[in-house]
């Protein structure tokens, strides 16, 4: 089962990278920003809804394989 989630959170990842407007990463690349400083100062900030939705999402899926095996 686990696979399936961690393709399901790579399809939300990617939606989070589209996102993300191609006009801050060109302007931060214009001021002279390093690709991490590109990750932390604009990426981050703009994916933190879906990065904490994925992280939910997780837990839940987790959640629910523990208690299933738990039952048996």
């Amino acid at each position: 089962m686990s696979p399936w989630g961690t393709g399901a959170a790579l399809l939300i990842f990617l939606a989070a990278l589209q996102n993300v407007s191609e006009e801050l990463y060109e302007a931060s690349r214009i001021d002279g920003a390093s690709n991490w400083q590109i990750y932390w100062h604009i990426f981050l900030p703009n994916a933190k809804a879906i990065l904490t939705t994925v992280a939910i999402l997780g837990f839940i899926s987790q959640w629910k394989d523990f208690t299933r095996s738990s039952n048996l």
